[in-house]
């Protein structure tokens, strides 16, 4: 396991996604971090996929540029996917097809 000044590759896909979307957003590290209440060095932190990044912290990150994180049984890695204004992220209850 990396060190907290080290890349970590299992944060590689989440760190360019979030650094495409900013730079698509024409979005400054500065502005995003204080629209999801964090430092500067923390967004550089996470885009530069270094070590012990706070889960709260990285959602709202995320949450700011529209992006969510997803956890599925089975998947080894990290993958960002944009959602819609309004949306946490989550997906639609699915009906009941029970009866």
């Amino acid at each position: 396991m990396p060190g907290d000044n080290q890349r970590d590759p299992r944060l590689e896909s989440l760190a360019a996604a979030a650094r495409t979307r900013r730079r698509a957003l024409k979005l400054r590290q500065r502005e995003v971090a204080d629209l999801a209440g964090c430092s500067e060095r923390f967004v550089y932190t996470l885009e530069r996929a270094k070590g012990s990044l706070r889960l709260d912290k990285v959602l709202d990150v995320l949450g700011v540029l529209g992006l969510g994180l997803e956890v599925g049984v089975g998947t080894a890695g990290i993958a960002a996917r944009e959602v819609g204004p309004g949306t946490t992220g989550g997906d639609a209850a699915e009906p009941d097809r029970s009866r």
